[in-house]
């Protein structure tokens, strides 16, 4: 059986995975990312999802569905 995964989901999962690594494990060491309550920062919160709608928008341009 082969599991290897599409060529075009493969390069989605490396894509994501470069973004978690860049983007949102360095948030995690920063006190400065949380809240009082030891939420993430809603204005970061919201950066970051603006980036990966961003992401997003450019993937799916890009499909060949």
């Amino acid at each position: 059986m082969d599991f290897k995964l599409p060529d075009d989901i493969e390069k989605l999962r490396i894509k994501t995975r470069k973004f978690v690594d860049e983007n949102i494990i360095p948030l995690e060491a920063k006190s400065s990312s949380y809240d009082d309550h030891e939420n993430i920062n809603e204005d970061l919160l919201e950066e970051i999802r603006n980036e990966v709608k961003k992401s997003r928008a450019m993937v799916t341009s890009n499909a060949s569905f």
